[in-house]
C-alpha cells in the first residue's frame, strides 16, 4: 500500500513541477512517511521552491539544480 501511493506522489510531483526525477522521489518518500495521502495543490513561490497542500497539512520544498555527470 505504501509503495503504490508513494508512486502516486512521486508521479504526481514529477508531472506538476520542475523537480527531477531523484528530488521527486524523495519527496514522495518523505511526504508518504508523514502519511500524505494525496496533494490538493502545488504553488510555485520561485525556481525550484513549492509549496504543498496536502491532506495532512502544508510543506515548504525546495529542490536543487542537478549537475550533469560528463564522461
Amino acid at each position: 500500500m505504501k509503495t503504490t501511493l508513494q508512486n502516486s506522489l512521486f508521479k504526481h510531483l514529477l508531472e506538476a513541477t520542475e523537480i527531477d526525477t531523484i528530488q521527486c522521489r524523495y519527496i514522495a518518500f518523505k511526504l508518504a512517511e508523514n502519511s500524505v495521502k494525496r496533494v490538493v495543490s502545488i504553488k510555485q513561490i520561485d525556481k525550484l521552491k513549492y509549496t504543498l497542500k496536502t491532506d495532512n497539512g502544508s510543506y515548504l520544498v525546495e529542490a536543487t539544480v542537478s549537475s550533469k555527470l560528463h564522461p
